[in-house]
């Protein structure tokens, strides 16, 4: 790799781990973190180890919206959703599974952790 390409690959590296720092220092996600349960935090430390700052931006903007209804999701939003709750090949569902899919594993989610706390 020729060293101009090594140089602006660093600097856009540094310049995410910026937007990063900034959104994570940030008041509204510091409240949603407050607000989330134990298994929503853990997307976050997936999407901090990622480097994913526009899932970690919609991660918390779902969690401040007080548990946004799904049916007023549109596709991409169920998708994130889906892919956010642990659901495997949810790219290959349509919007009525993604609805259904999603309601039933949180339905699964919520029940563990009433057996567990």
């Amino acid at each position: 790799m020729e060293l101009t390409k090594i140089r602006k690959q660093i600097h856009s590296d540094l310049l995410d781990l910026r937007n990063a720092e900034r959104f994570v220092f940030g008041d509204r996600f510091e409240e949603a973190y407050k607000k989330a349960k134990d298994e929503e935090r853990k997307n976050v430390e997936k999407f901090i180890v990622e480097r994913d700052i526009s899932n970690l931006k919609a991660w918390s903007k779902r969690i401040l919206s007080n548990g946004e209804s799904l049916d007023s999701m549109n596709f991409g939003q169920l998708r994130e959703r889906a892919r956010e709750v642990g659901i495997p090949k949810y790219n290959r569902l349509n919007k009525v599974q993604l609805l259904s899919t999603i309601r039933r594993q949180e339905k699964i989610d919520g029940k563990e952790e009433k057996r567990v706390g």
